[in-house]
């Protein structure tokens, strides 16, 4: 039986109305060999967005484990680099990334605030992270 887990992280929820108003966001995609140390988010955000959370940045992200290849996706609304700069500052400011698939593209559905961070006060950070595994035959 081959079993997978996924963690799903919320970071930086930062109440502000401008990166809220944001009708689009970017979404980036890693993905890597089981063996390959991804960077925390915490980490990847320091090449994609520069200012941080101070710039009213809000982070939603995911981890995924499944059939050997780790997945960790970022949507991004607020300040950023440029979208088409995003892969070329991860590579190289993360040399374990060299040889990943990333990906970075447009989202427009931006998930909805989890029950945890809703009394959360507008500059504050929320932080969730939810373990499920699933079995799969």
């Amino acid at each position: 039986m081959k079993r997978s887990m996924c963690a799903a992280v919320v970071l930086g929820m930062l109440w502000s109305s401008a990166a809220w108003a944001a009708d689009t966001g970017i979404r980036v995609v890693i993905r890597v060999p089981a063996d390959v140390q991804v960077p925390d988010v915490e980490a990847l955000l320091t090449r994609i967005a520069p200012q941080g959370h101070q710039g009213g940045l809000q982070v939603f992200a995911h981890k995924k484990a499944q059939n050997g290849i780790d997945e960790t996706q970022l949507d991004l609304w607020g300040p950023t680099l440029p979208q088409a700069e995003i892969e070329g500052a991860l590579r190289a400011g993360f040399p374990a990334l060299s040889g990943a698939e990333i990906v970075v593209s447009t989202v427009t559905e931006k998930p909805a605030i989890p029950d945890e961070c809703k009394g959360v006060k507008k500059g504050g950070k929320c932080k969730v992270v939810r373990h499920e595994e699933h079995g799969s035959p």
